[in-house]
């Protein structure tokens, strides 16, 4: 009995020890380690939440920059009457080949263009795509950023390449040859007296800066490319009369520039009562962010850039979800998969460098199919704007994004979708965009 009596005892100063190690932890932590954190429900001091409906407009983005690392770019022309025409062009540029060993009795050669594409928008029942390809006469710099909308006449030589109507045919794979016949000759007298043109991306482009890939109205179809290869193919015998065929490759690849043009022409259309946001295109939304009606309904104050509720307690952000309605999905497009709210002040130097989103100046949504809405979470940019002494309300600009993730599903790099898509935003009606906010106090 008396063991029992001390194994108990000993017990009991066990979970007290236990206890207290627990409480001297709790009491270390900071405020601050708490701040934007769910809490236990008896902790909570006050709980407050709100559901604001915000106004959208249409809004048109500045020249969105064609960048160095698209992977997707679109040649032809797609015409509908619910977004209009998207028209795509190309200037293209090539990366050296490296040494060419030529012999001097070749039999035959040929110079041809693959287009490899993933993806490819119609109308009509004919796809076809009208091309007019001209040399470029100027060099892109690869430092530079070009828009989508450029002038190309500066860059341009008028000698035609080579003019065709092409029929698409996708059941004998996702990839067009274009002949490059009239550049023939002139490749193989360069190769042959090279001295250096082609062992340097450098040297080649002072040679060929490249080629403008222009669509003509009579298309009825738009790609999406994924890659270009120039090749420059031979035929001759070898010292045993064997005949030997050798191809040598130009990509078109990350080393040099592309520069997709895009024209888009959706103004004649009927949206309605809806917004158009488009991509690659400038045909957007904007909504502003009521800061101060925010700070006014939920009581909010702000000392000393630390943010209280009404009864002094400090505030924490536990959600913020604001839910953007999507009135029509065009079935030949589809929707973006992510959506990026930028700050008015921030989507410029976006558009230019591009980042990864802060959850502040840049969030980023995603589309929830259950309901036909983007929903961003708000929560970081209203615990920001609540540690201002005075708080300004905030315009948010809507752009259509894609990303790119690593082998653990981690999104790494966010950039304007290049892709065609369009939706249409609701601009009034039974579903409004909302912003619900919840918050507590400790």
């Amino acid at each position: 009995m008396e063991l029992f009596r001390k194994a108990e005892r000993k017990n009991r100063l066990t979970f007290f020890l236990i206890g207290l190690a627990q409480l001297l932890l709790l009491c270390s932590c900071s405020d601050d380690e708490f701040e934007n954190t769910m809490q236990p429900s008896r902790d909570a001091i006050n709980l407050n939440s709100d559901t604001l409906q915000l106004s959208i407009n249409a809004f048109e983005l500045s020249n969105i920059p064609s960048k160095v690392t698209d992977e997707s770019l679109l040649l032809g022309v797609f015409n509908t009457d619910t977004i209009g025409k998207t028209k795509g062009c190309i200037l293209m540029q090539f990366a050296s080949s490296g040494t060419i060993t030529f012999p001097d009795n070749i039999s035959s050669d040929s110079l041809y263009m693959r287009i490899n594409f993933d993806d490819i928008h119609h109308s009509g029942s004919e796809i076809k795509l009208q091309l007019t390809i001209k040399k470029m006469k100027q060099s892109l710099n690869y430092r530079t950023s070009y828009s989508n909308d450029m002038d190309v006449s500066s860059y341009v030589d008028n000698e035609v390449v080579l003019s065709k109507t092409i029929e698409i045919d996708t059941t004998q794979g996702y990839y067009i040859d274009l002949p490059l016949s009239t550049l023939k000759t002139e490749f193989r007298e360069k190769i042959k007296n090279s001295q250096g043109t082609f062992e340097s991306d450098e040297e080649f482009l002072k040679y060929f800066p490249g080629l403008y890939l222009e669509a003509g109205d009579e298309s009825t179809a738009l790609i999406s490319v994924t890659s270009a290869t120039m090749y420059y193919t031979y035929k001759y015998e070898n010292v045993l009369g064997t005949e030997i065929e050798y191809s040598t490759s130009f990509p078109a690849n990350k080393n040099v520039r592309q520069v997709n043009i895009i024209e888009q022409t959706p103004d004649g259309t009927d949206l309605g009562d809806d917004f158009l946001v488009m991509s690659p295109g400038k045909k957007s939304a904007s909504f502003t962010i009521p800061v101060q009606k925010i700070r006014e309904k939920l009581k909010i104050k702000t000392t000393n850039g630390v943010a209280y509720t009404e009864d002094n307690k400090k505030l924490a952000i536990n959600s913020a979800m604001l839910k953007l309605p999507v009135a029509k999905i065009f079935q030949k497009t589809g929707a973006p998969s992510y959506m990026l709210l930028i700050k008015k002040t921030e989507y410029e130097k976006f558009l230019e460098t591009t980042s990864m989103p802060d959850n502040v100046n840049e969030i980023l949504g995603t589309f929830d199919s259950d309901d036909s809405t983007y929903q961003f979470t708000m929560k970081y940019f209203i615990a920001d704007e609540m540690t201002k002494e005075s708080n300004e309300d905030c315009e948010f600009v809507l752009v259509p994004a894609e990303v790119t993730m690593n082998s653990a599903n981690t999104i790494i790099g966010v950039v304007h979708d290049a892709k065609l898509h369009a939706v249409l935003m609701k601009k009034k009606g039974e579903n409004p965009v909302t912003l619900s906010v919840v918050i507590t106090g400790w």
